[in-house]
Order: structure tokens, then sequence, then C-alpha cells
């Protein structure tokens, strides 16, 4: 009966304490009116990084409250180890594989220090010892969820030619613009950043017909647009102070532009956008992170060796 009504108890803790951390409403856009209503697609421009990650959720001492250690590779989970201690003194640490397999454990309770290997409870003294039934725990292992790290609201803009570097009189931030060649007809994409910390997705242009249709896209997982902006500058004489204190696009993603009659028939021209994302790391409950943006690297010094031709030939 008490062992019926304990189970009940851990159920009850579990399903209030362990609920899915709900996401994110998307915030308003910039004028305070309704979330954007573009939504971008969703994929994988620049590949999450499936390196070992590990993961702690930490809720500290309280009793009956389970603390987590959960070790990802390869976009699955590989070891979840669960910490928590009753009531009654008893103190579990169990350590799962990626299977929901018992490779080891600990149980402290008023009398024993006991050790499990995966086959076999052992005292100190290594001998084999009947010990506690771990099955309990499994509800804590069906129950994890990572609450990892959120960034709210972050800009994301494109990786591109820095205004900051150009223009250091206009602005401090890091917004950057893409110089594209509207005579080349064709599907083109460009890498975006979010917080010039973490690749977040691509800038799709199309070129076809005399038209230009800029989308972009935005990993799938915990990754939520909160408002817009996209711009195309025809002349570098359009970028001001004014603009990057306070950016807003009068062009929409996903609406083709004559480049005649909206760009005034110029052969290149700049893309701007810095659009706000919320996202949480890692993006999904595989671990998935997305992989860290670093200008220095030689891929991306080549990108911007090409912009700066095209931006040339602008000027």
């Amino acid at each position: 009966m008490y062992q019926t009504f304990r189970r009940i108890i851990l159920w009850l803790l579990v399903t209030a304490v362990l609920a899915p951390a709900v996401p994110p409403a998307c915030a308003e856009d910039e004028t305070g009116g309704s979330p954007p209503s573009y939504q971008p697609k969703r994929e994988y421009y620049i590949g999450p990084a499936w390196s070992r990650v590990t993961f702690e959720s930490r809720k500290g001492k309280e009793t009956g409250e389970p603390e987590y250690e959960a070790t990802f590779e390869g976009g699955k989970m590989q070891q979840l180890e669960i910490e928590i201690e009753f009531e009654d003194g008893a103190e579990y640490e169990v350590v799962y594989d990626g299977d929901k397999k018992i490779i080891r454990a600990e149980y402290e309770g008023e009398d024993d220090e006991l050790s499990y290997d995966g086959t076999a409870w052992r005292d100190r003294d290594g001998k084999e010892k009947e010990g506690p039934d771990l099955s309990f725990m499994d509800v804590y292992y069906d129950s994890y969820e990572i609450e990892g790290t959120w960034y709210e609201n972050n800009s994301m803009s494109l990786v591109g030619l820095s205004l900051r570097d150009m223009y250091p009189s206009l602005t401090d931030k890091w917004y950057q613009v893409v110089p594209v060649d509207l005579t080349q007809d064709g599907v083109f994409r460009y890498a975006t950043a979010a917080g010039n910390m973490f690749y977040m997705g691509s800038c799709i242009v199309t070129i076809e017909n005399g038209t230009v249709k800029t989308d972009y896209t935005l990993p799938p997982g915990e990754a939520y647009p909160m408002s817009h902006c996209l711009m195309w500058f025809t002349d570098v004489s359009e970028i001001t102070a004014d603009f990057l204190n306070d950016p807003a696009g009068t062009y929409e993603f996903g609406k083709p532009y004559s480049i005649r009659d909206d760009l005034g028939g110029k052969e290149i021209a700049l893309l701007f956008i810095c659009n706000r994302v919320t996202f949480r790391l890692p993006l999904s409950g595989n671990g998935a992170m997305p992989a860290h943006y670093r200008r220095g690297k030689a891929a991306v010094q080549k990108q911007l060796a090409l912009f700066e031709e095209l931006f040339a030939r602008m000027n």
C-alpha cells in the first residue's frame, strides 16, 4: 500500500515539475502590430553541430526534484544521468544509456551505500548485495525535457560586408549587406547569423523574368520569427545613420518586385535584412546545435572577397 501511494506521489510530482516548457509566443512587430504573417521555411542551411554536447538541468537540492545531465552526440541522446533525493533521506544517482538501459547507479540510504555496475549491486567492499528496484526511475527518464538556454529577440543579419567596417561614422552595430547581381537569373542563397554568434539559416533570392523575390529560412525546432526588416539599397547614399539606428524595411519577404520599376533597373543592389528571432540552444530535443559563425574562417573570407569585388563594380 505504501509503495503504491509513493508511486502515485512520484507521478504527480513529475508531471507537475517536469512539464515541457511552453515556447515563447511571437512578440509584436516593431510597430506594435501583430506578429509577422510571413513564415520562413524550416531547414538546416548550414547544418547543426553534431559534436558531443552536454546539457545540465540543476534544480538545487529540493527534496523529490530531479537533477539531470544529458549527453548528446550524432543527433541522439547517448547518456542521461539523474540525481534525486527523497524525504526519507534516500539518494539515487542513476545513469542510463541512449536506449534507456541503466549502466550504473549509486544508492545511499540510512544504513547502506551501494553501487550498481549494470549487472549487480555491490557494497563498499565490492561484495554483491541486494539493492533497491530502480524501475520507478524510468518515469524521470521518460519525462526528461531539455531546458537549454533561450536567446530572446536577437537580431538576425546576413553574413556579408560589414557596414560598421565600411562606414564607421554611420553605425557601430554589426549589420551587414550582400551585393546581388540582378542581371543573373537563378536562385541564390546567402547565410544568416543571429546575434553575430550562430548561423541561423539563409536568405534566398530568386531572380527571374525581370523580378526579384526574397525569402529566408530558420532551422527546425525552437526558433521563432519575431519581426522582419527587408531592404534593398540601390545606391550607397541610401544607407544613412538614421536608418541604421532604427532599421525599417520597405520591402516584404515572399513578394516579387520589378527590378526595373522597384529597384531602378540597377544591375547590382545591396541586400539588407535585420530580422528578430527568439531561439533556444539546443534547437531541438535531439541536441541539435547551430554551427558557430566565425568571420575569420577561410571559407567566409573567400565569400567576402567575392562580395567586395561585386561591390566595387556597383560603385
